[in-house]
Protein backbone atom coordinates (compact mmCIF):
# COMPACT_ATOMS: atom_id res chain seq x y z
CA UNK A 1 0.00 0.00 0.00
CA UNK A 2 1.41 3.43 -0.89
CA UNK A 3 0.67 6.83 0.61
CA UNK A 4 -1.25 8.24 -2.39
CA UNK A 5 -3.25 5.08 -2.98
CA UNK A 6 -4.04 4.81 0.70
CA UNK A 7 -5.13 8.43 0.91
CA UNK A 8 -7.45 8.08 -2.09
CA UNK A 9 -8.95 4.83 -0.78
CA UNK A 10 -9.66 6.45 2.57
CA UNK A 11 -11.39 9.36 0.85
CA UNK A 12 -13.53 6.96 -1.20
CA UNK A 13 -14.40 4.84 1.85
CA UNK A 14 -15.90 7.83 3.68
CA UNK A 15 -17.46 9.29 0.55
CA UNK A 16 -19.20 12.62 1.14
CA UNK A 17 -20.47 14.07 -2.12
CA UNK A 18 -19.88 17.73 -1.29
CA UNK A 19 -16.33 17.09 -0.04
CA UNK A 20 -15.14 14.28 -2.31
CA UNK A 21 -13.78 16.31 -5.23
CA UNK A 22 -11.88 18.77 -3.04
CA UNK A 23 -10.34 16.01 -0.92
CA UNK A 24 -9.27 13.97 -3.94
CA UNK A 25 -7.71 16.98 -5.65
CA UNK A 26 -5.97 18.11 -2.47
CA UNK A 27 -4.43 14.66 -1.94
CA UNK A 28 -3.29 14.35 -5.56
CA UNK A 29 -1.90 17.87 -5.74
CA UNK A 30 0.07 17.42 -2.52
CA UNK A 31 1.64 14.25 -3.88
CA UNK A 32 2.47 15.79 -7.26
CA UNK A 33 4.11 18.81 -5.65
CA UNK A 34 6.14 16.60 -3.34
CA UNK A 35 7.16 14.42 -6.27
CA UNK A 36 8.27 17.30 -8.47
CA UNK A 37 9.71 19.53 -5.75
CA UNK A 38 10.68 23.00 -6.88
CA UNK A 39 11.17 21.99 -10.51
CA UNK A 40 7.49 22.29 -11.48
CA UNK A 41 4.40 24.37 -10.86
CA UNK A 42 1.15 22.47 -10.30
CA UNK A 43 -1.83 24.65 -11.20
CA UNK A 44 -5.34 23.71 -10.03
CA UNK A 45 -7.86 24.49 -12.79
CA UNK A 46 -10.73 24.36 -10.24
CA UNK A 47 -12.45 21.71 -12.39
CA UNK A 48 -12.90 18.05 -11.43
CA UNK A 49 -13.41 15.11 -13.76
CA UNK A 50 -14.40 17.42 -16.61
CA UNK A 51 -14.66 15.85 -20.03
CA UNK A 52 -12.22 18.28 -21.68
CA UNK A 53 -10.66 20.53 -19.01
CA UNK A 54 -7.79 18.99 -17.00
CA UNK A 55 -7.80 18.87 -13.22
CA UNK A 56 -4.26 20.22 -13.07
CA UNK A 57 -1.75 21.80 -15.43
CA UNK A 58 1.87 20.96 -14.59
CA UNK A 59 4.52 23.36 -15.90
CA UNK A 60 8.31 23.06 -16.04
CA UNK A 61 11.09 25.41 -17.15
CA UNK A 62 9.13 28.56 -16.41
CA UNK A 63 6.15 27.37 -18.47
CA UNK A 64 8.06 26.29 -21.58
CA UNK A 65 7.05 22.67 -20.97
CA UNK A 66 3.57 21.64 -19.74
CA UNK A 67 1.35 18.59 -19.36
CA UNK A 68 -2.37 18.41 -18.61
CA UNK A 69 -3.26 16.08 -15.74
CA UNK A 70 -6.68 14.38 -15.65
CA UNK A 71 -8.06 12.44 -12.69
CA UNK A 72 -10.40 9.61 -13.62
CA UNK A 73 -12.26 7.07 -11.47
CA UNK A 74 -11.10 4.06 -13.50
CA UNK A 75 -9.28 2.86 -16.60
CA UNK A 76 -12.67 1.76 -17.90
CA UNK A 77 -13.92 5.35 -17.77
CA UNK A 78 -10.94 6.53 -19.85
CA UNK A 79 -11.42 3.85 -22.51
CA UNK A 80 -15.22 4.09 -22.64
CA UNK A 81 -15.00 7.83 -23.37
CA UNK A 82 -12.27 7.26 -26.00
CA UNK A 83 -10.24 9.97 -24.27
CA UNK A 84 -6.86 8.82 -25.55
CA UNK A 85 -8.04 9.69 -29.06
CA UNK A 86 -10.33 12.60 -28.25
CA UNK A 87 -7.95 14.53 -25.96
CA UNK A 88 -4.46 14.99 -27.40
CA UNK A 89 -3.44 18.58 -26.65
CA UNK A 90 -1.22 19.24 -23.67
CA UNK A 91 0.49 15.80 -23.80
CA UNK A 92 -2.17 14.56 -21.35
CA UNK A 93 -1.66 12.37 -18.29
CA UNK A 94 -4.68 10.30 -17.27
CA UNK A 95 -4.50 8.90 -13.75
CA UNK A 96 -7.02 6.21 -12.87
CA UNK A 97 -7.80 6.12 -9.15
CA UNK A 98 -8.82 2.48 -9.48
CA UNK A 99 -6.03 0.14 -10.60
CA UNK A 100 -8.36 -2.57 -12.02
CA UNK A 101 -7.86 -3.29 -15.72
CA UNK A 102 -10.64 -5.84 -16.22
CA UNK A 103 -14.22 -4.70 -16.67
CA UNK A 104 -17.22 -6.24 -18.39
CA UNK A 105 -20.84 -5.23 -18.89
CA UNK A 106 -23.34 -5.24 -21.73
CA UNK A 107 -21.78 -3.61 -24.77
CA UNK A 108 -18.38 -2.86 -23.15
CA UNK A 109 -15.42 -4.95 -22.12
CA UNK A 110 -11.96 -4.02 -20.88
CA UNK A 111 -8.91 -6.26 -20.41
CA UNK A 112 -5.20 -5.56 -19.78
CA UNK A 113 -4.52 -6.36 -23.45
CA UNK A 114 -7.18 -3.97 -24.77
CA UNK A 115 -6.05 -1.27 -22.32
CA UNK A 116 -2.45 -1.53 -23.54
CA UNK A 117 -3.73 -1.37 -27.13
CA UNK A 118 -5.75 1.75 -26.29
CA UNK A 119 -2.73 3.47 -24.76
CA UNK A 120 -0.75 3.01 -27.99
CA UNK A 121 -3.23 5.11 -29.97
CA UNK A 122 -1.37 8.27 -28.96
CA UNK A 123 2.39 8.69 -28.80
CA UNK A 124 2.31 11.49 -26.23
CA UNK A 125 -0.33 10.38 -23.73
CA UNK A 126 0.33 8.68 -20.38
CA UNK A 127 -2.13 6.31 -18.72
CA UNK A 128 -1.17 5.48 -15.15
CA UNK A 129 -2.45 5.03 -11.61
CA UNK A 130 -1.40 5.90 -8.03
CA UNK A 131 0.38 2.58 -7.50
CA UNK A 132 2.64 3.10 -10.53
CA UNK A 133 3.40 6.71 -9.63
CA UNK A 134 4.33 5.72 -6.09
CA UNK A 135 6.48 2.82 -7.32
CA UNK A 136 8.57 5.19 -9.42
CA UNK A 137 8.77 7.77 -6.62
CA UNK A 138 9.68 5.36 -3.85
CA UNK A 139 12.59 3.88 -5.79
CA UNK A 140 14.37 7.24 -5.96
CA UNK A 141 16.96 8.32 -3.44
CA UNK A 142 19.95 10.62 -3.33
CA UNK A 143 22.49 7.84 -3.82
CA UNK A 144 20.98 6.61 -7.10
CA UNK A 145 21.20 9.26 -9.85
CA UNK A 146 19.26 7.21 -12.40
CA UNK A 147 16.40 6.50 -10.00
CA UNK A 148 16.20 10.18 -9.13
CA UNK A 149 16.22 11.13 -12.81
CA UNK A 150 13.55 8.58 -13.68
CA UNK A 151 11.35 10.05 -10.97
CA UNK A 152 11.90 13.64 -12.13
CA UNK A 153 11.16 12.69 -15.75
CA UNK A 154 8.13 10.49 -15.13
CA UNK A 155 5.35 13.08 -15.13
CA UNK A 156 7.32 15.21 -17.55
CA UNK A 157 8.14 12.60 -20.16
CA UNK A 158 6.49 9.21 -19.65
CA UNK A 159 3.97 7.86 -22.16
CA UNK A 160 1.82 4.84 -22.94
CA UNK A 161 0.42 2.58 -20.23
CA UNK A 162 2.55 2.61 -17.08
CA UNK A 163 0.86 0.57 -14.36
CA UNK A 164 2.61 -0.94 -11.33
CA UNK A 165 4.11 -3.96 -13.20
CA UNK A 166 5.46 -1.67 -15.91
CA UNK A 167 6.85 0.69 -13.28
CA UNK A 168 8.69 -2.23 -11.68
CA UNK A 169 10.04 -3.24 -15.09
CA UNK A 170 11.28 0.32 -15.69
CA UNK A 171 13.24 0.18 -12.46
CA UNK A 172 14.82 -3.03 -13.74
CA UNK A 173 15.58 -1.36 -17.08
CA UNK A 174 17.29 1.41 -15.14
CA UNK A 175 19.70 -1.09 -13.65
CA UNK A 176 20.56 -2.32 -17.15
CA UNK A 177 21.35 1.26 -18.12
CA UNK A 178 23.93 1.32 -15.35
CA UNK A 179 25.61 -1.61 -17.06
CA UNK A 180 25.79 0.31 -20.32
CA UNK A 181 22.85 -1.33 -22.11
CA UNK A 182 20.11 0.98 -23.32
CA UNK A 183 16.73 -0.47 -22.33
CA UNK A 184 14.08 -0.73 -25.06
CA UNK A 185 11.40 -0.31 -22.39
CA UNK A 186 12.77 3.10 -21.43
CA UNK A 187 12.69 4.18 -25.07
CA UNK A 188 9.16 2.88 -25.40
CA UNK A 189 7.79 4.44 -22.21
CA UNK A 190 9.48 7.86 -22.33
CA UNK A 191 9.63 10.71 -24.81
CA UNK A 192 12.87 10.80 -26.77
CA UNK A 193 14.31 13.74 -24.84
CA UNK A 194 13.57 12.13 -21.46
CA UNK A 195 15.08 8.79 -22.56
CA UNK A 196 18.14 10.63 -23.87
CA UNK A 197 18.64 12.36 -20.50
CA UNK A 198 18.60 9.03 -18.69
CA UNK A 199 20.98 7.45 -21.20
CA UNK A 200 23.36 10.39 -20.84
CA UNK A 201 23.32 10.15 -17.04
CA UNK A 202 24.03 6.43 -17.31
CA UNK A 203 26.96 7.16 -19.65
CA UNK A 204 28.44 9.66 -17.20
CA UNK A 205 28.05 7.16 -14.35
CA UNK A 206 29.71 4.48 -16.43
CA UNK A 207 32.62 6.80 -17.28
CA UNK A 208 33.00 7.82 -13.63
CA UNK A 209 33.12 4.17 -12.55
CA UNK A 210 35.34 2.83 -15.33
CA UNK A 211 37.53 5.88 -15.90
CA UNK A 212 36.96 5.72 -19.66
CA UNK A 213 34.32 7.42 -21.75
CA UNK A 214 35.86 7.08 -25.17
CA UNK A 215 34.28 3.74 -25.99
CA UNK A 216 31.21 1.81 -24.91
CA UNK A 217 27.60 1.71 -26.05
CA UNK A 218 26.56 5.01 -24.44
CA UNK A 219 29.48 7.19 -25.52
CA UNK A 220 27.42 8.76 -28.31
CA UNK A 221 25.09 10.52 -25.84
CA UNK A 222 27.83 12.53 -24.10
CA UNK A 223 26.88 15.85 -25.67
CA UNK A 224 24.25 18.58 -25.55
CA UNK A 225 23.12 20.72 -22.62
CA UNK A 226 22.21 19.00 -19.38
CA UNK A 227 19.08 20.04 -17.52
CA UNK A 228 19.18 21.22 -13.93
CA UNK A 229 17.48 17.98 -12.87
CA UNK A 230 20.24 15.94 -14.52
CA UNK A 231 22.94 17.92 -12.76
CA UNK A 232 21.20 17.64 -9.41
CA UNK A 233 21.07 13.88 -9.80
CA UNK A 234 24.58 13.16 -11.11
CA UNK A 235 27.04 15.80 -9.86
CA UNK A 236 26.52 15.37 -6.08
CA UNK A 237 26.79 11.62 -6.62
CA UNK A 238 30.14 11.99 -8.38
CA UNK A 239 31.51 14.29 -5.69
CA UNK A 240 29.99 12.51 -2.70
CA UNK A 241 30.93 8.99 -3.75
CA UNK A 242 34.49 10.01 -4.63
CA UNK A 243 34.01 8.44 -8.04
CA UNK A 244 35.51 11.33 -9.96
CA UNK A 245 38.17 10.16 -12.42
CA UNK A 246 41.49 11.97 -12.63
CA UNK A 247 41.12 12.39 -16.38
CA UNK A 248 40.78 16.14 -17.16
CA UNK A 249 38.80 15.20 -20.29
CA UNK A 250 36.02 13.87 -18.06
CA UNK A 251 35.65 17.21 -16.27
CA UNK A 252 35.99 19.18 -19.48
CA UNK A 253 33.30 17.17 -21.25
CA UNK A 254 31.03 17.29 -18.20
CA UNK A 255 31.53 21.05 -17.85
CA UNK A 256 30.79 21.54 -21.54
CA UNK A 257 27.27 20.25 -20.93
CA UNK A 258 26.50 22.73 -18.12
CA UNK A 259 26.90 26.38 -17.18
CA UNK A 260 28.07 28.18 -14.07
CA UNK A 261 24.57 29.63 -13.77
CA UNK A 262 23.17 26.11 -13.39
CA UNK A 263 25.75 25.34 -10.72
CA UNK A 264 24.64 28.43 -8.81
CA UNK A 265 21.04 27.20 -8.94
CA UNK A 266 22.04 23.88 -7.37
CA UNK A 267 24.62 25.34 -4.99
CA UNK A 268 22.84 23.94 -1.93
CA UNK A 269 23.30 20.39 -3.28
CA UNK A 270 27.10 20.70 -3.50
CA UNK A 271 27.72 23.15 -0.66
CA UNK A 272 31.24 22.80 0.72
CA UNK A 273 32.31 20.06 -1.72
CA UNK A 274 35.68 20.40 -3.43
CA UNK A 275 34.93 21.03 -7.12
CA UNK A 276 38.44 22.12 -8.12
CA UNK A 277 38.85 19.66 -11.06
CA UNK A 278 35.51 20.77 -12.54
CA UNK A 279 36.27 24.50 -12.32
CA UNK A 280 39.86 24.04 -13.40
CA UNK A 281 38.81 22.26 -16.60
CA UNK A 282 36.19 24.88 -17.52
CA UNK A 283 37.56 28.17 -16.24
CA UNK A 284 38.07 29.46 -19.80
CA UNK A 285 34.68 28.20 -20.98
CA UNK A 286 32.43 29.44 -18.17
CA UNK A 287 31.63 33.07 -17.52
CA UNK A 288 30.71 35.26 -14.54
CA UNK A 289 29.90 38.91 -14.01
CA UNK A 290 31.12 39.71 -10.50
CA UNK A 291 34.06 38.90 -8.29
CA UNK A 292 34.88 39.80 -4.71
CA UNK A 293 37.96 39.45 -2.52
CA UNK A 294 37.34 38.81 1.17
CA UNK A 295 38.53 36.84 4.14
CA UNK A 296 38.24 33.07 4.31
CA UNK A 297 36.39 32.50 7.59
CA UNK A 298 36.20 28.73 7.16
CA UNK A 299 37.54 26.64 10.01
CA UNK A 300 39.25 24.35 7.51
CA UNK A 301 42.78 25.28 6.50
CA UNK A 302 43.05 25.57 2.73
CA UNK A 303 45.97 23.86 0.99
CA UNK A 304 48.67 26.10 -0.41
CA UNK A 305 47.27 25.89 -3.94
CA UNK A 306 43.73 26.56 -2.75
CA UNK A 307 40.53 24.82 -3.80
CA UNK A 308 37.18 25.73 -5.36
CA UNK A 309 33.85 25.22 -3.60
CA UNK A 310 30.40 26.74 -3.11
CA UNK A 311 29.72 28.60 0.11
CA UNK A 312 26.40 30.33 0.86
CA UNK A 313 25.38 30.06 -2.78
CA UNK A 314 28.47 31.55 -4.40
CA UNK A 315 31.45 29.92 -6.07
CA UNK A 316 34.76 30.69 -4.43
CA UNK A 317 38.46 29.98 -4.53
CA UNK A 318 39.57 29.24 -0.98
CA UNK A 319 43.09 30.32 -0.13
CA UNK A 320 45.00 30.57 3.11
CA UNK A 321 43.14 33.38 4.84
CA UNK A 322 41.41 34.67 1.71
CA UNK A 323 38.40 33.69 -0.40
CA UNK A 324 37.68 34.93 -3.89
CA UNK A 325 33.94 34.82 -4.60
CA UNK A 326 32.50 34.86 -8.11
CA UNK A 327 28.94 34.96 -9.39
CA UNK A 328 26.96 34.94 -12.62
CA UNK A 329 24.42 37.26 -11.03
CA UNK A 330 24.93 41.00 -11.25
CA UNK A 331 23.38 41.40 -7.81
CA UNK A 332 24.68 38.53 -5.68
CA UNK A 333 27.98 40.10 -4.63
CA UNK A 334 28.10 43.64 -3.34
CA UNK A 335 30.94 45.97 -2.42
CA UNK A 336 31.76 46.43 1.24
CA UNK A 337 33.34 49.87 1.53
CA UNK A 338 35.84 50.33 4.28
CA UNK A 339 39.06 49.28 2.62
CA UNK A 340 41.58 52.05 2.02
CA UNK A 341 42.39 53.10 -1.53
CA UNK A 342 45.70 51.88 -2.92
CA UNK A 343 48.58 54.01 -4.06
CA UNK A 344 48.95 54.28 -7.82
CA UNK A 345 52.60 53.31 -7.51
CA UNK A 346 51.66 49.94 -5.95
CA UNK A 347 49.17 49.06 -8.69
CA UNK A 348 50.55 50.47 -11.92
CA UNK A 349 53.01 47.62 -12.44
CA UNK A 350 50.37 44.87 -12.42
CA UNK A 351 47.98 46.95 -14.56
CA UNK A 352 50.53 46.97 -17.39
CA UNK A 353 49.40 43.46 -18.28
CA UNK A 354 45.84 44.65 -19.06
CA UNK A 355 44.28 46.93 -21.61
CA UNK A 356 42.84 49.82 -19.62
CA UNK A 357 39.75 51.80 -20.56
CA UNK A 358 39.69 54.36 -17.76
CA UNK A 359 41.48 55.21 -14.54
CA UNK A 360 40.38 57.44 -11.66
CA UNK A 361 43.10 58.83 -9.40
CA UNK A 362 42.78 60.98 -6.28
CA UNK A 363 45.65 63.10 -5.05
CA UNK A 364 46.12 65.40 -2.13
CA UNK A 365 45.62 68.50 -4.28
CA UNK A 366 43.78 67.24 -7.35
CA UNK A 367 41.93 64.29 -8.93
CA UNK A 368 42.42 62.80 -12.37
CA UNK A 369 39.97 60.88 -14.55
CA UNK A 370 41.57 59.47 -17.71
CA UNK A 371 39.64 57.61 -20.42
CA UNK A 372 40.79 55.76 -23.52
CA UNK A 373 39.15 57.29 -26.57
CA UNK A 374 41.69 57.47 -29.35
CA UNK A 375 44.76 56.10 -27.61
CA UNK A 376 45.46 52.38 -27.37
CA UNK A 377 48.09 52.85 -24.68
CA UNK A 378 46.25 54.22 -21.67
CA UNK A 379 48.88 52.84 -19.30
CA UNK A 380 51.50 55.09 -20.79
CA UNK A 381 49.09 58.05 -20.77
CA UNK A 382 48.26 57.59 -17.08
CA UNK A 383 51.90 57.22 -16.10
CA UNK A 384 52.87 60.27 -18.13
CA UNK A 385 50.15 62.43 -16.57
CA UNK A 386 50.66 61.15 -13.03
CA UNK A 387 54.43 61.59 -13.22
CA UNK A 388 54.17 65.07 -14.70
CA UNK A 389 52.16 66.44 -11.79
CA UNK A 390 53.69 66.45 -8.34
CA UNK A 391 51.19 64.74 -6.06
CA UNK A 392 50.68 61.51 -4.15
CA UNK A 393 48.00 59.64 -6.08
CA UNK A 394 45.66 56.93 -4.90
CA UNK A 395 43.66 54.83 -7.35
CA UNK A 396 39.89 54.76 -6.81
CA UNK A 397 38.63 52.79 -9.79
CA UNK A 398 39.90 51.34 -13.02
CA UNK A 399 38.08 49.84 -16.01
CA UNK A 400 39.90 47.19 -18.03
CA UNK A 401 39.15 44.57 -20.69
CA UNK A 402 39.17 40.78 -20.43
CA UNK A 403 37.86 38.03 -22.74
CA UNK A 404 34.14 37.24 -22.97
CA UNK A 405 33.52 33.58 -23.97
CA UNK A 406 31.88 33.25 -27.36
CA UNK A 407 32.08 36.98 -28.06
CA UNK A 408 34.44 38.91 -30.31
CA UNK A 409 34.24 42.00 -28.14
CA UNK A 410 35.93 41.75 -24.75
CA UNK A 411 34.09 42.39 -21.52
CA UNK A 412 34.64 45.69 -19.74
CA UNK A 413 35.43 45.16 -16.05
CA UNK A 414 35.11 47.88 -13.43
CA UNK A 415 37.48 47.46 -10.47
CA UNK A 416 36.30 49.05 -7.21
CA UNK A 417 39.34 48.97 -4.95
CA UNK A 418 37.63 50.36 -1.85
CA UNK A 419 34.80 47.83 -2.17
CA UNK A 420 37.07 44.89 -3.16
CA UNK A 421 34.66 44.23 -6.04
CA UNK A 422 35.01 43.72 -9.78
CA UNK A 423 31.96 44.03 -12.05
CA UNK A 424 31.75 43.12 -15.74
CA UNK A 425 29.32 44.71 -18.18
CA UNK A 426 28.74 41.31 -19.82
CA UNK A 427 29.63 37.69 -18.98
CA UNK A 428 33.41 37.55 -18.65
CA UNK A 429 35.72 34.57 -18.76
CA UNK A 430 35.85 33.01 -15.29
CA UNK A 431 39.60 32.48 -15.37
CA UNK A 432 40.31 36.07 -16.37
CA UNK A 433 37.86 37.51 -13.85
CA UNK A 434 39.47 35.46 -11.09
CA UNK A 435 42.87 36.73 -12.15
CA UNK A 436 41.69 40.34 -11.93
CA UNK A 437 40.38 39.79 -8.40
CA UNK A 438 43.64 38.14 -7.30
CA UNK A 439 46.11 40.13 -9.31
CA UNK A 440 44.62 43.62 -9.18
CA UNK A 441 42.30 43.86 -6.20
CA UNK A 442 44.57 41.56 -4.17
CA UNK A 443 47.82 43.23 -5.16
CA UNK A 444 48.61 44.15 -1.54
CA UNK A 445 48.58 40.44 -0.58
CA UNK A 446 51.00 39.53 -3.31
CA UNK A 447 54.11 39.28 -1.17
CA UNK A 448 52.34 37.40 1.62
CA UNK A 449 49.90 34.63 0.66
CA UNK A 450 49.62 34.95 -3.09
CA UNK A 451 53.20 35.28 -4.30
CA UNK A 452 53.30 31.74 -5.70
CA UNK A 453 50.11 32.41 -7.64
CA UNK A 454 50.63 35.95 -8.83
CA UNK A 455 54.32 36.57 -9.41
CA UNK A 456 54.24 35.28 -13.00
CA UNK A 457 51.96 36.31 -15.83
CA UNK A 458 49.65 33.75 -17.41
CA UNK A 459 47.89 33.16 -20.68
CA UNK A 460 44.79 34.92 -19.40
CA UNK A 461 46.75 38.14 -19.22
CA UNK A 462 47.77 39.89 -22.40
CA UNK A 463 51.17 38.24 -22.57
CA UNK A 464 52.24 34.69 -23.29
CA UNK A 465 56.04 34.47 -23.11
CA UNK A 466 56.05 33.05 -19.56
CA UNK A 467 55.60 29.78 -17.77
CA UNK A 468 52.21 29.01 -16.18
CA UNK A 469 51.94 29.62 -12.43
CA UNK A 470 50.33 27.59 -9.68
CA UNK A 471 47.14 29.58 -10.20
CA UNK A 472 47.10 28.53 -13.85
CA UNK A 473 46.92 24.95 -12.67
CA UNK A 474 43.92 25.79 -10.52
CA UNK A 475 42.24 27.72 -13.33
CA UNK A 476 43.27 25.55 -16.23
CA UNK A 477 45.94 27.00 -18.53
CA UNK A 478 45.01 28.30 -21.96
CA UNK A 479 47.43 29.24 -24.68
CA UNK A 480 45.20 30.40 -27.52
CA UNK A 481 44.16 33.85 -26.31
CA UNK A 482 45.75 36.79 -28.08
CA UNK A 483 45.57 40.51 -27.50
CA UNK A 484 42.41 41.83 -29.26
Amino acid sequence: MNSLMQALQEIRSIYVRDEYANKVKAAVREYLEEMEGKTAEVEDTLYFNHSAIPDFVIRWDGGQKRRDFYIRASYAEIVAADEVVQIRSGDPVFMSIDTKQSFQEAGFELSPVSLAHEARKSGHTLLTDPSAISEISSSADKVDPLATLMKSNFLRGARGLVDEPVAEALIGARSRLEEGRVGDLIKEKFFEDAAFRMERTAAIMQWAKSGSGQDGPLESVLHGSMSLEELQSILPWILRESRAPHDPNFWSQLGGMMTLEQLEEMAADIEGMNITPLVQANAHRWSAKRGYLGLNISNEEAPRDGYWSFDHGTLGLNLQGLRIRLSVSGHKLRSRPGRSSLRWESVKQVLRDYRLQSVSLSGIERSLAIEAKASNDLNADVSKIADSVEDDYFIDRVALQIPSPGQEEPASVDVDFAGSLVTADRPAELASLTRVVLDVVGVEYKEERLSAMLDRATSIRYTSEVEPSVLDFRLGARDDYEHP
